[in-house]
């Protein structure tokens, strides 16, 4: 014979597990267990119904979840929310299954009405008559099949599972109600009732379950008791009810037991001294080390579900070649991990070990796709690999509001609103330097035959080998990178704007790419000046060393301060009209004047934020106007 169990719970607010639980115990128990089946319909939406008896041609049909009185009662949707499902509707799904179930448990709220309706079609049919309570709902179900295990009727069934609520379950004890009626609704009726000069009477919950019997039997192919209407002898009934109170009794135990365990696991984890804990209740309560792994077990199983989840997630953006995560991938995994109710400690411990084998993986692919350029006499140029994608190019309202605070309204619209409107760029992969040019580098390429201008091979206010080349035009820059371009077959150049602002980022979308504000630790700038909420620092008052400070993630070194790095572009007042392919803009605009990016050692700190502009003359040469070159793949 088998039972179908069709659970489904919403609000997520019942002992659902404990009921099935204890059901399949104590028929497991009973004497006639090698004739019982039982099958599990969990989460059970409406559509799911027809499949499950289809396809388990159960004899008994036990419903666990909430009711609603004459409304129906309540499944879930495929989004998990609640879903009603009529009266009708359920009287007339069980009509197609009368020439095969003999008896429906409706272990819910309010559900005489349904039995009411169901009974027209089958046998037996049990309901609620009011609200009931979890632990009698789970009770009566222990001591209904206890007594069907043991070849009762299912009229005298119905007897052991009443009685058992009597016995076990005080009517002044607290637990969840089976019920889809909220506490101010059920205060309405109540008045309601009141106002009507009708007396309502709340009945002691073993009272609750109501048996109804069809008036004209279906003989049924598969009956459930041969012979189990005869009566009952004094030995027959002791040894029902001690096997549903061995069940019971076992169940209380376990209960306390998955109680303490639930507790110790409020934050997601168990401690050593909870294990210790755990192990002096199991011996408590008398448990066997198999009962106490496998509670344990079966409660841990969701959190090790979410935390599988979220590590499959996480190696599933790594193999798909997306590390580093970009803002969004990142702001992704936390709305990931809100959903899981994973805690940041989880995530941490997580994400730890595979995301320093991804840096790893990632350094040595970079390592393997950067390369060095030799220039002769022991000089080289680092070329790093940056990869493609698209990101927000230009000033965000923060960066505004905080500059117009920081420079006035007049200040703003002369030198800052033209890093407007913000716009997404997509940019292809290549490769820049790893540091601007220094002076050892200009050298050696300035010793190289010309192109179009003669090079000064020692142009530098501020001398040192490993400081960046300056007071250096834009057009000596291009003769610098066409000369490059000749004795290596590289195609260099100079970087579009929207290349060297993506370089610059390296995926970060604060105004510097080491966050909110800057301070003279992170770059060389007018430290007497201040961003944000940084403080004042140093004011060096010259150039500094290439790689003094900080790489940003791509491996690039001083994008910020140093020295202010020459672009292809023309000047333009604003980002209206500008590619968004990542390209240089140099149609229309003003072709006489050309941009330069990153802030210097002589620039306030929102002069060297990711975003800024900064234009002149591209024959201009000061001592603070440097570059830095790029190439493409092939």
């Amino acid at each position: 014979m088998k039972i179908l169990i069709l659970a489904s719970n919403p609000r997520k607010d019942l002992n659902l597990n404990e009921e099935i639980r204890d059901l399949q115990g104590v028929i497991d128990r009973s004497r006639q267990r090698e004739q019982f089946k039982v099958e599990l319909g969990l989460a059970v939406r409406p559509g799911d119904l027809q499949r499950l008896l289809l396809e388990h041609e159960p004899q008994i049909v036990h419903f666990c979840g909430h009711g609603t009185g004459e409304q129906g009662l309540m499944l879930q949707d495929p989004a998990g929310q609640e879903r009603l499902v009529t009266t009708d509707a359920l009287k007339n799904f069980f009509e197609l299954f009368s020439d095969q179930v003999e008896c429906v448990l409706l272990n819910a709220c309010y559900s005489e009405v349904q039995a009411d309706a169901i009974v027209e079609h089958i046998n037996y049919v049990v309901g609620m008559s009011q609200e009931i309570r979890d632990d009698a709902a789970i009770a009566f179900a222990t001591g209904f099949y206890g007594a069907l295990g043991y070849g009762r009727s299912i009229e005298q069934s119905f007897k052991f599972g009443c009685n058992q609520i009597q016995l076990t379950i005080s009517d002044f004890g607290k637990s969840a109600r089976r019920s889809m009626v909220s506490e101010s609704q059920r205060k309405l009726e109540v008045v309601k009732v009141v106002e009507q000069g009708i007396e309502q009477i709340t009945i002691p919950e073993y009272l609750k379950p109501k048996l109804k019997r069809k008036s004209d039997l279906t003989v049924l192919s598969y009956p459930i008791a041969e012979g189990s209407t005869e009566t009952l002898s004094s030995s027959e009934q002791v040894e029902i009810q001690l096997n549903i109170d061995r069940t019971y009794g076992k169940e209380i135990q376990y209960k306390e037991y998955r109680d303490q365990v639930r507790e110790y696991l409020a934050d997601r984890r168990l401690e050593e001294h909870e294990k210790v804990f755990l192990e002096e209740l199991r011996k408590e309560l008398g448990l066997s080390v198999e009962e106490a792994e496998k509670i344990l077990s079966e409660e841990q199983a969701p959190i090790k579900e979410d935390q599988e989840a979220y590590t499959n997630r996480l190696k599933a953006l790594i193999n798909r070649g997306l590390y580093p995560f970009s803002p969004a991938i990142q702001a992704s995994l936390r709305t990931f991990q809100t959903r899981r109710e994973l805690t940041d400690q989880e995530v941490e411990e997580i994400s730890q070990p595979i995301l320093e084998a991804a840096e790893i993986a990632y350094q040595e692919k970079k390592r393997r796709q950067n390369f060095v350029e030799v220039l002769g006499n022991g000089v080289t140029l680092e070329m790093v690999f940056i990869p493609g994608g698209t990101f927000m190019m230009g000033q965000t309202q923060e960066e505004k509001q905080q500059l117009i605070q920081e420079a006035g309204e007049e200040k703003y619209q002369k030198y800052y609103a033209r890093e407007l409107p913000q716009r997404k760029v997509t940019v292809q992969p290549f490769f820049m330097g790893k540091f601007a040019v220094t002076q050892e580098q200009w050298k050696a390429v300035a010793a190289l035959p010309k192109i179009n201008h003669d090079l000064n091979p020692d142009p530098s206010f501020f001398k040192g080998d490993r400081r960046p080349v300056e007071q250096i035009s834009w057009h000596e820059a291009v003769e610098f990178c066409d000369r490059l371009s000749q004795k290596t077959g590289r195609q260099y150049r100079l970087p579009s704007e929207a290349e060297w602002e993506y370089a610059c980022r390296a995926g970060t979308t604060t105004p510097f790419y080491f966050g909110e504000t800057i301070s003279t630790d992170l770059a060389n700038y007018d430290g007497n000046y201040t961003y944000g909420s940084g403080v004042k620092g140093v004011y060096r008052e010259q150039t500094t060393d290439v790689g003094s400070f900080p790489p940003n993630a791509f491996g690039l070194y001083d994008m910020h301060g140093n020295v202010l790095e020459w672009c292809l572009d023309h000047c333009h007042e604003n980002y209206q009209g500008a590619p968004i392919d990542g390209s240089a803009w140099v149609t229309g605009g003003n072709s006489y004047r050309r941009l330069l990016r990153g802030g210097s050692w002589v620039n306030y700190p929102r002069g060297c934020r990711s975003a800024y502009r900064y234009y002149v003359d591209p024959g201009d040469q000061n001592i603070y106007l440097g570059f830095r070159v790029v190439c493409g793949l092939a």
